[in-house]
């Protein structure tokens, strides 16, 4: 048996913090938790091939482009200097999210 001592939710995909055997925690996905995970099967070859790969990568490089042709900031630009820091956490609280039934 593992000890949950956390849940969030990230990208829409629920998370739980887990005490491991040497007493360090860990996030892992729920859904490794359920009935039926185990089940899962390690291939030798990949389910993708290298050239879907490049091309998943040259679709999300086109969509983050920014105008001008760069690829990402180096600071805020125009809108840097309106910016104000924040004077705490911008987070919620992990468990604020989850539904009673534990679904993120």
């Amino acid at each position: 048996m593992v000890q949950v001592v956390a849940r969030s939710c990230r990208g829409g995909v629920a998370h739980l913090t887990i005490v491991q055997c040497d007493g360090t925690l860990a996030k892992i996905p729920a859904w490794m938790t359920e009935q039926g995970s185990g089940e899962a099967v390690v291939v030798r070859d990949p389910a993708l091939s290298v050239a879907a790969l490049l091309e998943a990568r040259a679709i999300l490089d086109r969509s983050l482009r920014l105008p001008g042709g760069e690829s990402s900031p180096d600071n805020g630009g125009e809108n840097d200097s309106n910016q104000s820091p924040s004077t705490a956490s911008v987070r919620c609280h992990p468990r604020s999210r989850w539904t009673a039934d534990g679904v993120c």
